[in-house]
């Protein structure tokens, strides 16, 4: 408390014991400043006399309950792209990584860039937070991904055994929730059944999510899994680059050695979805007309009635035949069909039909049209 007075009494010094006028209890002169218009006290209560003794009864001090001394774990990482979200330019490429570790001491990770000199340049910390990651036990049968996958299934072993999965709902598959990368494919699971030990049979799957339906057939026990949610870190693409090459390094507490892993699907953001649903009619004469739709980068919302916004610059698509990489014939075209006359049909070699959007920044994958024989 603050209290002036008029009155220099020299028995009022630092120290002293005052009584105030209506308030209770005696206080102490903690300090005294002489100022123009009087005296500046600055009061402290006083404890009563005894009040700060211990109390005669016998009482409990108590107990520290100390953490446990453990070793730090290494980290496990994993690092990829994703499919452009539909949100902002789709010009940068959405770069990711996930940290993880076997034991919940982990306390993260600092994150850096291998550009292949073996230099490596800062990224940011990986977060305390622990993504969920793990390889898969079994390998994952192919399915067709425009249905509701039912039969199949995945037994994932996640890294530490204390993780847990849960399951989702139709209305938060639609949402999103349940996303996960195995090796190169987009999965998400509606049923996460566990089986111990950190192991967990993941059913009821949506397949080929994100455009990526071209690794459907190339699973392989022992692969990659990594749930895709909030706990993975966003990086910086300026500071990776464009350099196919690139890694991703993290050093933990626990790491002796700088811990790498490499960028899966790489270019996946800027790759436009490859087309669906060929259509092909012969006409009376011979001639070939065919036809297909078109997806787009960041249009994965059903919108019944509406085409898909073209996300590109302008619509173009490649039509090949025979083996892409070195094809027979190629027509460039701006509009999803292509009409081949008899005559135009008589001149070319058997193979295969294939047709690629071509975006602002890469190629799609090819959809097979058909077969000339």
């Amino acid at each position: 408390m603050s209290w002036r007075c008029a009155t220099l009494d020299p028995a009022v010094a630092p120290g002293a014991l005052v009584t105030l006028p209506g308030l209770g209890g005696r206080w102490r002169v903690a300090e005294w400043e002489w100022r123009a218009s009087g005296v500046e006290l600055t009061l402290e209560r006083a404890v009563p006399t005894g009040a700060d003794a211990l109390p005669a009864t016998t009482v409990d001090p108590g107990r520290i309950n100390p953490p446990p001394d453990l070793a730090a774990p290494p980290t496990v990482l994993s690092a990829f792209e994703l499919p452009w979200d539909g949100t902002g330019s789709g010009d940068t490429p959405a770069l990711y990584a996930a940290a993880s570790a076997t034991t919940a001491n982990w306390r993260g990770a600092a994150l850096y860039v291998d550009r292949g000199d073996g230099a490596l340049e800062p990224l940011g910390p990986s977060g305390r937070e622990r993504s969920l990651l793990g390889e898969a036990e079994t390998a994952l049968a192919p399915a067709n991904p425009l249905l509701f996958d039912r039969g199949a299934g995945l037994t994932a072993r996640l890294v530490d055994p204390a993780m847990d999965l849960a399951d989702a709902g139709g209305r938060q598959l639609a949402l999103g929730s349940n996303r996960a990368l195995l090796g190169s494919e987009i999965i998400q699971f509606g049923r996460a059944e566990p089986l111990g030990e950190g192991r967990w049979r993941l059913t009821q799957l949506l397949r080929g999510c994100g455009g990526t339906e071209a690794a459907l057939a190339g699973h392989a026990a022992g692969e990659g899994f990594v749930l895709l949610d909030t706990r993975s870190v966003a990086l910086d693409s300026a500071r990776i680059g464009g350099i196919p090459e690139a890694r991703v390094a993290a050093v933990g507490f626990g790491d002796e050695h700088p811990v790498f892993a490499p960028i899966a699907l790489r270019g996946i953001t800027f790759r436009p979805p490859s087309p669906v649903h060929p259509r092909v009619v012969t006409s009376p004469d011979g001639a070939l007309s065919l036809a297909w739709t078109r997806r787009a980068r960041g249009g994965w919302a059903w919108r019944d009635g509406v085409d898909v916004p073209l996300q590109e610059q302008v619509e173009r698509y490649l039509v090949t035949l025979g083996i892409p990489t070195s094809p027979a014939a190629v027509w460039q075209i701006d509009e999803p069909r292509l009409a081949l006359s008899a005559a135009t049909l008589a001149a070319l070699p058997a193979g295969v039909l294939r047709v690629r959007q071509q975006g602002s920044h890469a190629l799609s994958e090819p959809l097979v049209l058909t077969t000339l024989a």
